[in-house]
């Protein structure tokens, strides 16, 4: 499972411009949400809701369990790295 946000978007075949002018967010928004961080997903998720094309909730919820993933894949990679150099 990738990122929700940047799925649905590649899916639709958009440019960020294109998804930051549909949403009404700032493409660093959208570049930040798609990076991982977990500054303002939920502005995009309402735009995206508001332009008729998720519920908001229910991409917030894919994208807190992706971020999630993405955090234990991080931390056990740090941990075999630590157990290289010990």
């Amino acid at each position: 499972m990738g990122n929700p946000f940047k799925d649905l978007r590649e899916r639709l075949g958009l440019k960020v411009k294109d998804m930051g002018l549909i949403a009404g967010v700032t493409l660093g928004c959208i570049y930040k949400t798609e990076a991982g961080e977990p500054a303002e997903p939920w502005r995009y998720a309402l735009g995206l809701e508001k332009a008729g094309l998720v519920v908001a909730i229910d991409i917030l919820e894919d994208y807190a369990i992706w971020r999630k993933n993405v955090q234990k894949s991080k931390r056990d990679e740090a941990r075999r790295l630590l157990e290289g150099v010990a």
